[in-house]
């Protein structure tokens, strides 16, 4: 309901909507748990890693693919 009402301000689907917010979310959460781990690396270096093509990078979209996962599932459960 509330992504139904956010999309009339990005001009995007609901589903188009709750994606772009989970890869978001999830590259947040990465960026932070990274950059607490490597302490001794800058927070924009990390980034770039995070936005370039690097090996570790494709490590991370695991993550985003689970919590895609788990999106579908609230989604319909929510609908039944």
């Amino acid at each position: 309901m509330g992504a139904e009402r956010l999309t009339r301000l990005t001009r995007m689907t609901p589903r188009e909507f709750c994606t772009a917010v989970t890869n978001k979310v999830a590259r947040n959460m990465a960026l932070h748990f990274l950059s607490s781990i490597l302490t001794g690396i800058p927070y924009g270096s990390i980034e770039k890693i995070l936005d370039g093509n690097y090996p570790a990078k494709s490590k991370l979209q695991i993550p985003v693919s689970c919590l895609e996962d788990l999106l579908e599932r609230i989604e319909r459960n929510w609908k039944s």
